[in-house]
């Protein structure tokens, strides 16, 4: 019996020395290739090293360095990255330097294929922007308002921007950063096509507008804006390209829940004046303004009154003559029967 477990204990010893040999063999070769690797990180932070040196400069500058002046200057470093890092610079730099915090964007070749497909890699584009070259935070919306695409493309977005945000600033940091204070479109520099389209996106920029460029309070104070007020800034595009140029109607169409009275605007809208519907609107207001109860008291109106009322009016009111406002009543209110030469005449100088 003792025989036979010392035959078995030594057939199995066998079979455990032939597997393990094997073993040993690739544990040998892994150990080399290791060696061998780590050799290679050396010689090529040497390298690097003795670049910097006579530059004087730190790893960073490997950022303006390209393979055909690596070719030209050290051969040898070439060969390096050439062979082992698939000649990607930036592969190497992180090699040679891992305690560097590297950026690929800023090498001179372009960044490896399918990189900013990964939206983290995107995003810490834009949070090195704003801190680095902005010196701002990258969470607030105030950092990204004057920023364009050519500023970006200076610092190598142009593909990411391109392939992902349809070279637009507005998709790429509104899709990246939710601040608190919410975006505010309409400052940006390029607003995406179409943005006008929506009325709720003109109500948002001139409910903004109104309170931070023209300190207006209530809607009642839009009747004192001037023209010079809004027409070198971003509201004149709005006015001139959707509303003819007229305050008023932008007003009417943004507000369209207030009732707006034309004639109180510094400028009332071209050829609003030609329709007698205008006119009579105006002129019922005016009654009211001016404590007429009944038709017959427009009997001692005068035309200066009226024009007190809304110097627009003079439009179709013409001259302060009493035939004037005559003339005007009886085209507003045509169903009322008026008597000729009643109406007072303005005294002069009034």
């Amino acid at each position: 019996y003792g025989l036979v477990l010392l035959m078995i204990f030594r057939l199995n010893a066998r079979k455990l020395l032939q597997r393990s040999g094997p073993c040993r063999l690739v544990s040998s070769s892994a150990a080399a290739s290791a060696k061998q690797t780590k050799e290679h990180q050396h010689k090529l932070r040497a390298l690097c090293e003795d670049v910097i040196n006579a530059e004087s400069k730190g790893p960073a500058h490997f950022y303006s360095v390209n393979l055909k002046t690596i070719h030209a200057t050290l051969p040898e470093l070439y060969d390096i990255i050439k062979t082992k890092y698939d000649g990607r610079l930036d592969t190497a730099m992180k090699d040679a330097f891992p305690e560097h915090d590297w950026h690929p964007w800023l090498f001179q070749e372009r960044v490896p294929f399918g990189y900013w497909n990964d939206v983290s890699r995107r995003k810490a584009f834009f949070d090195w922007y704003a801190k680095e070259v902005l010196q701002k935070d990258p969470e607030s919306a105030e950092t990204w308002y004057d920023v364009t695409t050519s500023q970006l493309n200076q610092h190598g977005a142009g593909f990411m921007l391109s392939r992902f945000y349809k070279e637009s600033v507005i998709d790429a940091v509104t899709s990246l950063y939710h601040p608190k204070e919410g975006w505010m479109i309409w400052r940006f520099p390029r607003l995406p096509a179409g943005w006008w389209n929506s009325l709720e996106n003109q109500r948002a920029f001139v409910d903004w507008f109104g309170t931070h460029k023209l300190n207006i309070k209530s809607l009642e104070d839009w009747y004192d804006i001037t023209a010079s007020q809004w027409q070198t800034e971003k509201l004149a595009g709005l006015i001139s390209a959707r509303y003819g140029n007229s305050l008023a109607r932008m007003l009417n169409s943004v507000y369209a829940d207030h009732s707006w009275l034309e004639w109180k605007f510094r400028g009332t809208p071209r050829r609003y004046w030609t329709l007698v519907a205008n006119q009579r609107k105006y002129l019922e207001w005016a009654g009211k303004e001016l404590g007429i109860k009944k038709m017959d008291d427009w009997y001692s109106v005068t035309t200066s009154a009226l024009l007190e009322k809304a110097p627009g009016a003079a439009h179709f009111l013409g001259s302060e003559s009493a035939d004037s406002i005559s003339n005007a009543l009886k085209k507003a209110f045509p169903e009322h029967e008026w008597i000729r030469d009643r109406h007072i005449q303005s005294p002069k100088g009034s």
